[in-house]
Parts: structure tokens; sequence; C-alpha cells
């Protein structure tokens, strides 16, 4: 293939991503995962109880503008807790992040990426309450 048509079908591939749902998808039942599609605003403001996120992306625009991504999987039974952030600069996420490590919390995502106000943080942490056994 010429590079010229490989950089075409490339072009093609990314301005189909583009053209995606500007909105959140209606959600499915508990048992499905759910992609939000690159959105206008942060989508963890509309994580349905029933899941919770495992990942999220920032994609800067031309000019100041982003799109946001989430992946979202039903919660697990049991004691389960996850404290996530997204667009955070990197002095409150490095405080985060130790302060959730030092109470047991494990980091099971995070995307670094620059904008126009600098770096910017996504992250997710997770945790599953140990039970204490009672005699």
């Amino acid at each position: 293939m010429k590079i010229q048509t490989i950089i075409a079908l490339v072009m093609f591939f990314l301005m189909v991503n583009a053209l995606r749902a500007e909105e959140v998808v209606k959600w499915p039942t508990e048992s499905k995962v759910v992609d939000t599609g690159w959105v206008t605003s942060d989508p963890s403001t509309s994580c349905p109880e029933t899941h919770y996120p495992v990942c999220f992306e920032i994609m800067p625009l031309d000019g100041d503008g982003v799109r946001y991504k989430a992946i979202f999987i039903p919660k697990p039974k049991g004691d389960f807790d996850y404290r996530s952030v997204v667009g955070v600069r990197t002095d409150e996420y490095e405080k985060r992040n130790k302060d959730l490590m030092a109470k047991g919390f494990v980091q099971i995502s995070h995307q670094v990426v620059t904008i126009m106000v600098g770096n910017v943080h996504q992250a997710v942490w997770v945790i599953r309450k140990k039970r204490e056994n009672k005699p």
C-alpha cells in the first residue's frame, strides 16, 4: 500500500471516531459494560449506582476543547468501594494518590494528558473492604 492510502485510511477512522454520539448512551442492564464514547462533559457524573468506572480518558481537541470517555462495569458484590478523579492538576492527583494508597486502595487506571492549562490526570482506585472475623 502506498503511504498516502494508509494516511487516508487513518484519517478516515479518526474522523469516524470523532463523529460518535455526544451524549451518554442509555444505561444497559446491570450485567453489561458501559462505554460512554467521546462526550463533551465529565462522564463520571452520570455513572449509575450499579456500576463503577474502570477507566477515564481525556482527548484534547484543536484549540482549548477536550472530549471525555469512560468505561463503567458492574460493581462486585460485597464490601467494595472506589474513588476517581477526572481532570485534576498534578499536585492534587499526587496528594489524592498518596492518601488513598495509605488507606489500602489500589490504583487500577491512570492517564496524564497535556492540555492548555497543563498536565491533568484521570485515575481510578478501588478497595475491597476486609471483614473482621468474629469468634
